[in-house]
């Protein structure tokens, strides 16, 4: 009895302490991550399953293909995001249909990390930095009533501010949109497709 108490407890302990549990999506970890990060209080409320009734501008960046669902008239969304430590993550976007088939849009979305002391290899202080992201999307898509395919290109920007480093480069969006006899709906969307970063600072290019 013991014997098998034992082995319980053994496998018990190391499952428990050899997996991660997340209660919240991830959009960390790796560079330029405010790119994955919710960009609206209704698209946080949806807990993801945005990406499946896009029908506001801020699909061109979730969704692309949402654009193909817009009125035929001018609609603007804009958030304004405060995460703390002086971090602030912002966006506006328009979108508009254009006939009964397609749809266009424009975002910019920007995050700033707030200022932070720069040091030098020895850890000593040398100047006061902010690094600033951004990225401007341009979206296109074709929808029929029941389904809908979208693209985004995007210029990606970042300026470390007093620290003469600056980056650039390109990414792709696409995304599709369907809709199942008028029961409900289903989204996918593939981001920052072939996305890299060229960084220029004084001494190179990389």
């Amino acid at each position: 009895m013991s014997k098998n108490r034992t082995l319980f407890l053994s496998v018990f302990l190391i499952l428990i302490t050899s997996t991660s549990l997340y209660s919240q999506q991830q959009s960390g970890g790796f560079s330029s991550s405010y790119l994955n990060r919710n960009t609206s209080a209704r698209v946080n409320a949806m807990a993801g399953a945005y990406t499946a009734v896009v029908n506001d501008p801020n699909s061109v960046f979730i969704n692309p293909a949402g654009i193909g669902f817009l009125l035929n008239k001018p609609m603007f969304v804009t958030s304004v995001c405060v995460p703390a430590i002086g971090r602030l993550h912002s966006n506006i976007a328009y979108g508009q249909g254009l006939g009964e088939n397609f749809g266009i849009g424009v975002g910019i979305n920007t995050f700033t990390s707030g200022a932070f002391q720069g040091r030098d290899i020895m850890g000593a202080p040398t100047t006061t930095l902010r690094d600033w992201q951004y990225s401007m999307n341009l979206s296109a898509a074709y929808s029929t009533e029941d389904y809908g395919f979208g693209a985004t290109v995007k210029y990606i920007g970042r300026d470390l501010q007093g620290g003469n480093a600056t980056a650039n480069g390109v990414a792709f969006d696409l995304g599709t949109k369907f809709n199942v006899a008028d029961l409900f709906s289903f989204g996918a969307a593939i981001q920052n497709i072939g996305g890299s970063m060229t960084w220029k600072t004084p001494g190179s290019v990389t």
